[in-house]
């Protein structure tokens, strides 16, 4: 008798760190809704974990709602509910190779379905381990490949003056009246002469054997 009160349900991870459209909280979601529908899984609003604007570079359970979907996977599995997690893409659960395994054996031990949408596997079955392993790879390389770039662009822009991000003590930044592709307004750096000499103060106070303590009082 108890039996028949044991569902199958899905969760759905979902996480954010572009603005493109097809990763779009709205997309993913609608990606999973699709699968569960057509594994015939019931996907409850609040059984949608998204996470905007986190970085795959986070280890998986340091984002806030992958530990709650974690957490509230293990309370349905207790009750003896079937549970599917879906996520659209191997890079949404990171792009760690390490940290993806871990989380799909964490998955595996608590009694949850891992199914990967982009390249349509379950992670129980061994071959469905391997390619996600595969992708894993890919996804780690791409954030690598992603962070060359950015170096290389901001690189490029410190070559030319210009300042890439926070103005750090010691420099001024001037208007150009220039604007990126996206709408950002460049800014040249100057030194500011007052603050340098404070800085060289430092370094000698510093080089005489001073604490960071008592040179900052």
């Amino acid at each position: 008798p108890l039996h028949c009160c044991f569902v199958n349900i899905a969760f759905a991870y979902i996480r954010v760190s572009t603005d493109r459209q097809d990763l779009s909280v709205e997309a993913q979601t609608l990606s999973c809704q699709r699968a569960a529908a057509y594994q015939e899984l019931r996907l409850a609003e609040e059984h949608i974990f998204a996470e905007p604007n986190v970085s795959g570079s986070i280890p998986f359970l340091h984002r806030p709602e992958a530990l709650r979907l974690v957490q509230t996977a293990q309370a349905h599995i207790a009750t003896g509910d079937n549970v599917t997690v879906l996520v659209p893409k191997v890079d949404r659960l990171g792009r760690d190779t390490v940290d993806v395994s871990n989380t799909a054996k964490l998955f595996e031990e608590i009694g949850v379905r891992l199914v990967l949408l982009d390249i349509n596997v379950d992670t129980r079955l061994p071959m469905g381990r391997a390619f996600m392993q595969i992708a894993a790879v890919f996804a780690e390389l791409e954030l690598s490949r992603i962070r060359e770039r950015t170096k290389i662009v901001l690189d490029g822009k410190r070559a030319a003056g210009y300042l890439p991000g926070t103005l750090t003590y010691g420099w001024d930044a001037q208007e150009t009246g220039e604007v990126t592709a996206k709408g950002t307004r460049l800014r040249r750096v100057s030194g500011n002469c007052s603050e340098q000499e404070q800085i060289l103060r430092m370094v000698k106070w510093r080089t005489a054997g001073l604490t960071y303590y008592a040179i900052a009082k």
